[in-house]
């Protein structure tokens, strides 16, 4: 979905179960990065609460630095500056 059919638009206030905010954290994680700007845009332009898709990004991003395995402890980490 093309990110711009978002501007202008009203903020949704669909509230999603857990089960939602899983999935989205899981698609987010597994998709490359333009499939998950578009599956973001795709759920705000549903009319999801954007908090929701907001706590979904999050779970991603602690993921990323929870699983990285650089060997690095800090720096240019993709987990902890994705966070």
């Amino acid at each position: 979905m093309p990110r711009s059919v978002l501007v202008g638009r009203k903020l949704g206030r669909r509230k999603p179960d857990d089960a939602w905010i899983l999935q989205m954290n899981q698609t987010i994680n597994k998709s490359t990065q333009e499939q998950a700007a578009d599956a973001v845009a795709a759920a705000l332009a549903e009319g999801m609460d954007p908090e929701a898709v907001g706590e979904a990004i999050s779970l991603a991003a602690n993921q990323l630095v929870l699983r990285s395995t650089s060997d690095r402890t800090h720096g240019n980490s993709l987990g902890v500056h994705g966070s």
